[in-house]
This record gives C-alpha cells, sequence and structure tokens, in this order.
C-alpha cells in the first residue's frame, strides 16, 4: 500500500508504469501470448495495449502508442 499515490504523465498511452499505477492484465487462454493489458495512473491517464508474449521473451508491444492508429485499442472496434 502506497501511502503517497503520485503521477506524472497525463498523455493516453504514456507507459504508465513508470508511475505508481493500476494495471489490469488479460489472458484469456492462459499462454502469456496476446494478452491485453490496461494501466491507469493516479491523473486517469490511460495505456491499453496487447503483447505478442512478454517482455522477457522479447515480446513485442501492439498498441496506438506504437502503431498508430492501426495499433490495439481497447475502444471499440478491437483489434
Amino acid at each position: 500500500q502506497e501511502t503517497e499515490v503520485w503521477a506524472t504523465l497525463t498523455e493516453h498511452d504514456s507507459v504508465i508504469y513508470y508511475d505508481n499505477d493500476f494495471e489490469i492484465f488479460v489472458d484469456g487462454n492462459a499462454t502469456t501470448h496476446y494478452y491485453k493489458e490496461y494501466e491507469m495512473n493516479a491523473f486517469n491517464t490511460t495505456w491499453d495495449l496487447c503483447l505478442n508474449q512478454p517482455y522477457a521473451n522479447n515480446g513485442y508491444e501492439n498498441s496506438s502508442r506504437v502503431f498508430g492508429d492501426q495499433g490495439f485499442d481497447m475502444q471499440p472496434p478491437l483489434r
């Protein structure tokens, strides 16, 4: 439990984990491949992405931060 919650990032799809943040991981197949991630900091700045596999296994991020309009976005329609 944090005694002082703080945030610095305000731009959507910033790399939120540098701030105190809340993270949700969704891996419906329990494979650690193509799992979805949603993060939010104390400013309500959000970052949503899909990882083809964990970063530790040379995974890459599919998000609108990386691929613009063609990247994964949790807003409908889901890609």
